[in-house]
């Protein structure tokens, strides 16, 4: 877990809203981060916010057995209803994540509730296909940049060719 002495030592403190407010600003980089999930899913769990730290740990991949009445809490509230309606609970570092970095018994367990592969790739950020959109937008800049050179060489060629023109008739 994420600064793990520090999250104890607040839920020892019982000071949960310490461990809380550090991990909600580090969730709020909406970086798909599934240690963070799991830490902040442990401090919600803590605080008895049950459904809300099954969300968070169900997404961590992380099955510790004291982690399972509350991910099966969140499931069952919000899986039934279709993979669009769960996937809209995620928080947005999960939404906007691609498929491949979600831990696999995440996408295992959605499967079981009867998402297939599709399902969740079509609510889920789909992958980059095989040509990556950076190398994609580098061929594109390249070409018009090309695109650009020739018509500035062709109108300096046709300015020249008009200025030899106009030379050779007035003089």
């Amino acid at each position: 877990m994420i600064e793990a002495e520090f999250i104890e030592d607040a839920i020892r403190k019982n000071e949960h809203w310490r461990a809380k407010e550090r991990l909600q600003g580090r969730l709020s980089q909406n970086i798909y981060d599934p240690e963070l999930f799991e830490s902040y899913g442990f401090v919600l769990l803590a605080m008895n916010d049950t459904v809300e730290a099954g969300k968070y740990l169900f997404l961590s991949g992380a099955r510790d057995q004291s982690y399972l009445p509350a991910i099966d809490a969140y499931l069952s509230r919000y899986s039934g209803k279709g993979m669009q309606h769960i996937s809209h609970t995620f928080p947005k570092a999960a939404q906007s994540a691609p498929f491949s970095s979600y831990p696999k018994i995440v996408i295992d367990e959605l499967q079981a509730r009867g998402f297939s592969a599709k399902d969740v790739k079509k609510e889920l950020r789909s992958e980059p296909d095989s040509e990556s959109s950076e190398s994609f937008g580098f061929v594109g800049s390249a070409v018009l940049v090309a695109v650009i050179a020739l018509i500035v060489g062709f109108l300096v060629s046709a300015f020249r060719g008009l200025a030899w023109l106009y030379d050779w008739l007035v003089g």
